[in-house]
């Protein structure tokens, strides 16, 4: 009899532990951080995570700095940040922001470098671009079918503007080119009825582009 109420009087604590340890949250299993190195995010508890945590990138050794590869936000005016994690931001990865319709602005910091090919593929309600000017190459198709862009100017630094780069854009009324560009690719312009090019003190509507075209690449 005294065996038996020694087990009950046992298996009555082994509970009463379990109750304590569940109502301080400890379940005994390690949950991995939500801002491992792994993930790419930072969590929305850590400092600047209201900027960091709706991107995700990764760190280019051949460029020395961060890589941003999707945007996750829900913001329409998306301002890039020029470092994560103590590290440049300095490419835009092909198709970052490919289809992302409801992005109305967009501003991209000095430090980046380079945008890669349909970085902003469709999206149809970016009206305004503001590049910073450590750029130096815009990728092939980068604004394509950017229905709504109206004007846009291209820094100084920039010597490349791949084809198709802004194919589409319907809107696009004045653009500026840099006497730094040297290389304009295929059709990087085609289908901008309404554009008006200015490239060193000269001014080219749709009709005149292939005079732009001669005029850049030689």
């Amino acid at each position: 009899m005294k065996a038996k109420n020694f087990t009950t009087a046992a298996l009555v604590g082994i509970m009463l532990l379990t109750a304590c340890s569940g109502n301080n949250g400890n379940t005994g299993t390690t949950k991995k951080p939500n801002n491992s190195p792994s993930s790419g995010l930072i969590n929305n508890s850590t400092p600047d995570s209201g900027f960091k945590s709706r991107f995700k990138y990764k760190f280019d050794s051949e460029l020395n700095g961060m890589v941003i590869t999707v945007y996750e936000g829900e913001t329409r005016r998306v301002i890039i940040p020029d470092t994560l994690e103590g590290s440049p931001v300095v490419k835009l990865e092909d198709g970052a922001f490919a289809g992302l319709t409801d992005i109305t602005s967009i501003t991209i910091p000095n430090s980046v470098i380079k945008m890669g090919d349909h970085v902003f593929d469709y999206c149809t309600g970016l009206a305004s671009v503001t590049i910073g000017s450590g750029l130096t190459e815009i990728g092939v198709s980068t604004f394509v079918n950017c229905m709504n862009l109206t004007s846009i100017t291209i820094p100084s630094n920039v010597t490349k503007i791949g084809d198709y780069a802004f194919d589409n854009c319907s809107s696009l009324t004045n653009i500026t080119i840099p006497d730094s560009v040297t290389e304009i690719g295929y059709d990087a312009f085609a289908h901008c009825e309404s554009i008006n090019a200015t490239y060193k003190g000269t001014s080219y509507d749709y009709q005149h582009i292939e005079d732009l075209y001669k005029a850049i690449n030689g």
